[in-house]
């Protein structure tokens, strides 16, 4: 098997992965109003936490990348983002949701910033469009899985176990981390020549 394809494998199921995490709470959005009693204002500050996370993680660990290497922010924010679902998942208390959901969001921006990247540069040059394709599916693929666990699981959401079992379940990209670790290869030189970007430029 070409080298290329763990890179992509890997990427596209961590990009779902993301996603699937990112979108699993608006799910339970009305469990934790009317059970828990979190209001829709602060559920909505807990989601927006979460892209305002990954921002700021796409903007840290982007320039890491660029000097330490693709794989290992793909490591790291694979890793990062299915370990603080866990703890997302095990409290209902807004304080910690939203402590928990800002860290997990910085590491989806670490993998969000990484793995397309991966991929791409190690993709044959007349592939890229498609292995970008094929990364960028991740996207629907986690949106999909989504509405999959809420068909299966819905039932469950009555009660507070349930509830952290089906958010649970946003810790299973955890169990990519070997095979990238194991499995995809990088090659990786850093640039030797460092570019300032000006903010003026994009205007």
């Amino acid at each position: 098997m070409q080298k290329y394809i763990h890179a992509v494998t890997s990427s596209t199921l961590a990009w779902a992965g993301n996603i699937y995490d990112l979108v699993l709470i608006t799910y339970a959005y009305t469990f934790l109003n009317k059970i828990v009693g979190i209001s829709y204002l602060d559920l909505t500050i807990i989601f927006s936490l979460g892209l305002i996370g990954r921002v700021i993680g796409a903007s840290i660990f982007g320039k890491i990348a660029d000097k330490r290497g693709r794989k290992i922010v793909a490591l790291t924010g694979t890793a990062g983002y299915s370990i603080f679902q866990t703890f997302f998942a095990l409290t209902v208390s807004f304080p910690l949701m939203a402590f928990f959901r800002t860290i997990e969001g910085i590491f989806m921006g670490a993998q969000w910033t990484s793995g397309t990247v991966l991929a791409i540069e190690q993709a044959p040059k007349q592939k890229l469009q498609f292995v970008n394709s094929i990364v960028q599916a991740g996207y629907a693929l986690g949106y999909a899985l989504t509405g999959v666990a809420y068909m299966l699981m819905s039932s469950d959401l009555t009660s507070i176990s349930g509830y952290r079992i089906f958010m649970l379940t946003g810790s299973l990209p955890l169990i990519l981390v070997p095979y990238i670790y194991f499995k995809v290869t990088e090659e990786f030189k850093p640039s030797v020549v460092a570019q300032k970007v000006r903010v003026r430029d994009y205007f």
